[in-house]
């Protein structure tokens, strides 16, 4: 999705679950406040992806957090909810 050059991004995705994605997701969050949807893939789903939605939830409640697992070969499950959420996203951390 392209926006128009005036439009504000409303969808962020982000990919891994780091120290630097939270920095940057923080930033994003704080300098565009009509993002509405940020979702947030790592290589699994584990206890830092956990940490860092709530984090994030409770930083920023006003914006709808979700997280996924990266595809993997076997999940065409996942690759289709992967694909799909790049497709909606304004903005893209990896």
């Amino acid at each position: 999705m392209i926006l128009p050059e005036n439009a504000a991004p409303r969808t962020i995705l982000a990919i891994g679950a780091g120290a630097q994605i939270q920095a940057h997701l923080a930033l994003f969050l704080t300098a565009y406040p009509s993002i509405e949807s940020c979702v947030i893939f790592n290589r699994s789903r584990n206890a830092r992806l956990e940490t860092l939605r709530e984090l994030l939830q409770s930083t920023f409640p006003n914006v709808k957090l979700t997280t996924g697992a990266l595809p993997s070969t076997h999940s065409k499950e996942a690759e289709a909810e992967f694909h799909d959420a790049v497709k909606a996203a304004n903005i893209i951390i990896t």
